[in-house]
């Protein structure tokens, strides 16, 4: 699902709207989207897509999500039983804003000059884990760039470096919610 912003004064001036794609193994693919508002059954959308593509009882279904739960839920109403898995676009785009984060951290201290390399090898390793889907070892690289931020840690002395860090922090603490809440729908994409 997505948002879209209506220039018109009158009426609402968001709209969520559910955009999907789907493919069958000879190639044929269905484009299916509508104003969420506007649909008395978002989940008929789907299953109108997946009659379109030819779906039978025993047709084997993978569907990938951003991780939204109305959106699972509008999929298990059309009758797709299988969990959808996280895609990876949405996944590696939250580790990629953390990853440029910690570029603008300044180092003014010999300690912040020895976690600066640590921190985005660390950021490295944690793109990688959840490439494979290993959910733990991502866990842990996140408590280890925490830990890595001490030297960072806010002081007036050294706004800077600080305002940088506190970016981080957030940054950092906000994809470890989100891996915490998908954890479930991640798989080894690298198969």
């Amino acid at each position: 699902t997505t948002f879209i912003r209506s220039n018109s004064a009158e009426g609402p001036r968001h709209h969520e709207v559910l955009a999907g794609v789907g493919s069958n193994d000879r190639g044929l693919v269905v484009e299916a989207g509508a104003v969420i508002a506007a649909s008395d059954k978002p989940h008929d959308l789907i299953k109108q897509a997946l009659n379109d593509l030819g779906q039978s009882d025993a047709t084997r279904i993978t569907t990938f999500t951003d991780g939204n739960k109305m959106l699972r839920g509008y999929l298990k109403n059309a009758g797709v039983a299988a969990d959808p898995i996280l895609d990876w676009q949405h996944l590696s785009r939250r580790v990629q804003i953390a990853k440029t984060t910690a570029k603008g951290l300044g180092c003014l201290t010999n300690a912040e000059r020895r976690a600066r390399p640590l921190i985005a090898t660390t950021l490295d390793s944690l793109h990688w884990k959840l490439w494979h889907g290993n959910v733990n070892g991502a866990r842990q690289a996140i408590a280890r760039v925490f830990k890595l931020l001490a030297p960072f840690a806010i002081d007036r002395t050294r706004a800077t470096t600080a305002i940088a860090a506190k970016r981080l922090r957030t940054a950092m603490g906000k994809l470890r919610d989100y891996i915490e809440g998908q954890s479930a729908h991640l798989v080894n994409y690298g198969l």
